[in-house]
């Protein structure tokens, strides 16, 4: 290989690698999306912005990570699964930002599968275990 081949291959690496940085990130992941939101999560914390665009704001921000958001049908609570008290637990705050509640309490892993309406609004928690649970004092109902 001559230096000038040498030099155009390292040229068009840098040109590459240029465009790639300057369409932005690229580690938004698992997107929900309600009537009038998106939520996603973003480097282990969930994020929310308007359907029409515009500044997202941050829902949540601790050691842990937060994955798997959720809207309820009225689009205004968002359940969540994360590790903030050392265990894997199912999780719900509000749409519009606030402190997150804990819904489970399961030892094992619990981790939510998605918001429905059957009587109420109910999130859907997978469990290795198999077995059926429902919380009552949420106005979203968990199922094991």
């Amino acid at each position: 290989m001559t230096i000038r081949q040498l030099m155009f291959a390292l040229l068009l690496c840098l040109y590459v690698s240029g465009i790639a940085t300057a369409q932005g990130t690229r580690l938004l992941r698992h997107p929900t999306v309600s009537r009038e939101s998106v939520a996603f999560e973003y480097a282990g914390d969930l994020w929310v912005v308007s359907r029409s665009g515009g500044q997202a704001r941050r829902l949540t921000s601790t050691p842990g990570v937060e994955v798997d958001p959720y809207f309820s049908p009225d689009g205004s609570q968002i359940a969540f699964t994360s590790t903030v008290a050392g265990n894997t637990d199912v999780y719900v705050t509000p749409t519009m930002g606030g402190d997150p509640r804990r819904l489970t309490y399961h030892p094992g892993i619990d981790r939510v599968r998605g918001l429905k309406n059957s009587p109420g609004p109910t999130a859907t928690t997978r469990f290795p275990c198999g077995s059926a649970i429902r919380s009552i004092s949420s106005p979203i109902a968990i199922t094991r």
